[in-house]
């Protein structure tokens, strides 16, 4: 996908995650793999095997989570050396990663812990106030964003809420179901290959159509227009 494809599901992902947040739920396995595309351009979370509640519907205090899991790449830094954690801050660090990913189709580091050399380079860039190299190719209104969600300190990391209201996600158009954006043009979230064969199956499901009404039309007029059909 090109950059306003994959900003577009970045903001629908983000979108996501921001309601799962508001019902209480955050999701700790937030990874380009459990991210999935309808055949309408909608992108669905899934995999929620070890989803936390941190509030319920009449609390106002969020309890911390526990627990190491998710997938190692995406895992936040402090879900390896603090014994509790906000889970709603590990996925916002988890969705940059995911943003991460489909720029450069690949991982920033092997896990977020100081003996991981990349990892190290990027806590050495954030502690001497200046932008991560490895981050480059990310446009700059939207690296200083990743920089944030990617701020290790989870209390001065932002909400997913405040993520939504920053200028960078504001400016993202997501598509409709025909892929169309408002102002003009369309996305193209799927590869040539997939809509030749999706355009092939649909012709295969209207062409096996006509043939059963072709036959149906000629089983019934061969028996007459009031006679019913003879057993066999």
């Amino acid at each position: 996908m090109g950059l306003p494809e994959n900003e577009c599901c970045f903001k629908q992902m983000c979108q996501g995650i921001a309601h799962l947040h508001s019902l209480g739920v955050c999701h700790r396995d937030i990874k380009a793999e459990n991210m999935l595309l309808d055949a309408q351009n909608t992108l669905k979370i899934t995999d929620f095997g070890v989803a936390d509640v941190f509030r319920v519907a009449w609390e106002q205090r969020i309890h911390k989570s526990r627990g190491l899991c998710g997938s190692e790449p995406y895992i936040a830094p402090e879900m390896f050396t603090a014994k509790s954690y906000d889970g709603r801050k590990v996925d916002v660090w988890s969705a940059a990663i995911v943003y991460y990913t489909m720029v450069y189709n690949g991982i920033p580091w092997r896990a977020a812990r100081d003996d991981d050399p990349n990892y190290a380079r990027f806590l050495e860039a954030v502690r001497a106030g200046r932008e991560y190299e490895g981050f480059r190719r990310i446009e700059p209104h939207t690296r200083r964003l990743i920089h944030r969600m990617l701020n290790p300190d989870p209390q001065a990391r932002p909400t997913m809420d405040e993520v939504l209201e920053s200028d960078v996600i504001r400016r993202i158009d997501v598509c409709d179901d025909a892929g169309c954006v408002p102002g003009g043009g369309c996305h193209s979230h799927y590869t040539e290959e997939y809509r030749e064969r999706m355009n092939s199956r649909r012709m295969r499901a209207q062409a096996s159509a006509v043939h059963g009404h072709s036959r149906n039309s000629s089983h019934a007029s061969s028996h007459g227009p009031h006679q019913p059909a003879l057993r066999p």
